[in-house]
């Protein structure tokens, strides 16, 4: 859910200034109101981004329609995120993210509504995936987000940590719905404004059980 704009930014836009020739300082609060709108994790692999201000600047403000193809969107609030870094300055293989999204569009889903609730899957080696072939093609063509084997088993061990943890209270009889609720609970809220790297891996799991929950 996007926020409000920094007033900066609105500053910036009402004296007919554009992305290029933005201040540093308003750049900055750009980030700072992105990183703190989105939790402090990647929009879209979800990894965390650096919490340390003076890191800010290893983080890439995304423009989802891209600047090249879209000048006139280059400050709009609603088209601004913050990404990771994405292996910046590797093989293109490798590269994830804005980084290597770049100019490329993403037409199947959006970041500012609910095109990919329900469309996002994690399988248990960490690959993230979608039945919907639109949306699969742009995940692993366009954002590779299946290319990082570091992510990859990062989003595998959060998925065996909860799913062992299950397993372990259920076999001592100790598993309710109100477990699966607190549990759920738990991924979902954030800790100091910050979101749990990978969240929906955990979230995603943990509906599905109670939904299935007697």
């Amino acid at each position: 859910m996007k926020g409000n704009q920094p007033n900066s930014m609105i500053a910036h836009k009402k004296s007919g200034g554009n992305y290029g020739n933005m201040p540093t300082a308003t750049k900055n609060e750009l980030r700072e109101s992105l990183i703190n709108e989105q939790g402090y994790v990647c929009c879209y692999c979800l990894k965390r981004i650096p919490e340390n201000k003076a890191d800010l600047h290893h983080t890439k403000i995304e423009h989802f329609k891209c600047q090249e193809n879209y000048a006139v969107l280059d400050l709009e609030y609603t088209n601004l995120h913050l990404a990771c870094k994405g292996n910046e300055g590797q093989s293109e293989k490798l590269q994830t993210c804005d980084t290597a999204k770049a100019n490329k569009d993403i037409i199947s889903f959006s970041l500012i509504d609910n095109s990919l609730n329900g469309n996002i899957h994690y399988a248990k080696d960490g690959t993230v995936f979608s039945e919907q072939d639109n949306i699969e093609k742009e995940i692993n063509e366009i954002l590779q987000l299946n290319n990082d084997q570091n992510i990859k088993k990062t989003r595998a061990s959060i998925l065996k940590g909860v799913s062992e943890s299950i397993r372990i209270l259920q076999s001592k009889g100790r598993l309710t719905k109100n477990v699966l609720e607190r549990e759920l609970q738990y991924w979902q809220d954030r800790n100091n404004n910050k979101h749990r790297p990978f969240y929906p891996v955990a979230v995603q799991y943990l509906e599905k059980k109670i939904e299935k929950f007697n």
